[in-house]
């Protein structure tokens, strides 16, 4: 387990809108995958990449689970850099 604070620096970006919800999407494939590159070839880790953001995007529970982090506490609406969906 590492020591990443929380929220992520990523998802301080989202909730500040200086990224959208793609970029958000995009760093924490990236840092779900980091720990697998040195065990895979660059094509394995790109399919990897591929289904987890396959799967972000069409499984609704983790939709929900993205917007529900994705907005603070007593705000609503999608997050000002991103379009509420994940996309």
């Amino acid at each position: 387990m590492t020591n990443d604070s929380y929220p992520s620096r990523a998802l301080r970006a989202l909730r500040l809108g200086e990224i959208s919800l793609r970029g958000y999407l995009a760093n924490r494939v990236q840092h779900a995958i980091a720990p697998l590159a040195d065990r895979l070839t660059p094509g394995q880790l790109q399919r990897v990449a591929k289904v987890l953001r396959a799967r972000l995007r069409g499984d609704p529970v983790l939709a929900r689970f993205v917007e529900r982090l994705s907005h603070p506490e007593g705000q609503s609406g999608p997050p000002r850099g991103g379009q509420g969906g994940v996309r």
